[in-house]
């Protein structure tokens, strides 16, 4: 058989684990792991199958031994089925670092789960992000493939959803959804523009720093400065001399929702693909749900600009600020038919 399967469930043991369906191991990482160290992957397709669940741990992996002159996708993290595709959730825990990450040459896909980073958050204090990091990482020569089936979840400012960088590439395949209502809070207070603040919240509970704002008389990029009790001051991801609420105090019924910094940030000598197939009827399309919101943009292209120089910010429209959804700046390349065959639905 051509074709390997490992597996992979909460109530599984990376020690006495096999890796068989009867007896899996506890993590990803562990899978890989003795796969890289103990097996010839001979151009074998092998599956590394989660159980439903939601999973904490990390996958970090830094190494191209695996493949040669094997399809790059040769390994694949997917769900039990490939189909219902919500029924894995990867949710690292706070400071336990990305839910997919490669470097140094390491290659594989993901497909049919739910990544979302909604623990990093302090538990104690939940305004406030300790630690965090991007969702899904590709550096150093590395390749990340997205397949169909995916959802990306919650992130918080600072951080991306996905993110390449120095020589990394990252392909999408499939449709994908963004759906970050597992960060989503919705409470009430007064807003006012004599102090540029949100006062009388009506909780905080689970508001955090830098997630966006929504509400009327609200910037379109207005997003949460810094909390203190029940009063918020409020920031602007692009205007910041202009991010005032209503002329007068009013009772406002507010959103906070954080899609991270940006979905996309294509670093130095990066390589972004979204794979039409060669058709030109073919469209990625992503499929946004429960008002995501992106402090930089959809897409960050100028990942060293202080400035959040090309930005798009998504609240349940389209909303242009007058920057382009996609710029080649020097040491990025994005394929050509991406462009042209890219749609967001809603």
């Amino acid at each position: 058989d051509s074709t390997t399967t490992f597996w992979v469930a909460t109530g599984g043991d990376d020690s006495s684990g096999d890796g068989s369906y009867t007896n899996p191991w506890r993590t990803r990482g562990r899978a890989y792991s003795v796969l890289s160290s103990s097996y010839d992957l001979n151009c074998h397709t092998v599956y590394i199958r989660s159980k439903a669940g939601t999973y904490t741990d990390s996958l970090q992996v830094y190494d191209d031994r695996l493949f040669g002159q094997c399809a790059p996708s040769s390994v694949i993290f997917s769900n039990e089925t490939d189909k219902a595709c919500g029924d894995v959730v990867i949710q690292p825990a706070a400071q336990a670092g990305y839910a997919f990450s490669a470097a140094y040459g390491a290659s594989y896909k993901i497909q049919c789960m739910k990544v979302d980073m909604t623990s990093q958050r302090d538990a104690a204090v939940n305004h406030i992000i300790t630690t965090g990091a991007d969702t899904v990482s590709s550096g150093q020569g590395s390749q990340i493939f997205f397949g169909d089936g995916l959802t990306f979840g919650c992130n918080f400012n600072g951080y991306n959803h996905v993110s390449v960088s120095f020589g990394g590439y990252a392909q999408f395949d499939g449709d994908f959804d963004i759906d970050v209502g597992s960060c989503q809070v919705v409470t009430t207070g007064s807003t006012t523009s004599a102090s540029n603040q949100i006062t009388a919240l009506a909780s905080t509970n689970n508001v955090i720093v830098g997630q966006g704002i929504i509400a009327a008389g609200l910037p379109l990029d207005a997003r949460i400065g810094s909390i203190s009790g029940n009063t918020i001051t409020i920031a602007c991801a692009t205007t910041p001399t202009a991010c005032v609420a209503n002329a007068t105090a009013v009772d406002a019924t507010l959103t906070f929702t954080g899609g991270g910094q940006s979905f996309l940030n294509p670093g130095n000598s990066s390589t972004v693909y979204f794979n039409t197939n060669g058709q030109p009827d073919y469209s990625v399309i992503v499929t946004l749900g429960n008002y995501p919101h992106f402090i930089a943009g959809f897409m960050f292209v100028n990942g060293g600009s202080t400035v959040n120089a090309e930005a798009i910010t998504f609240v349940n429209h389209i909303v242009w600020i007058g920057y382009p959804v996609a710029q080649v700046d020097s040491g990025h390349k994005f394929e050509r038919q991406w462009i042209e065959h890219f749609l967001i639905k809603f």
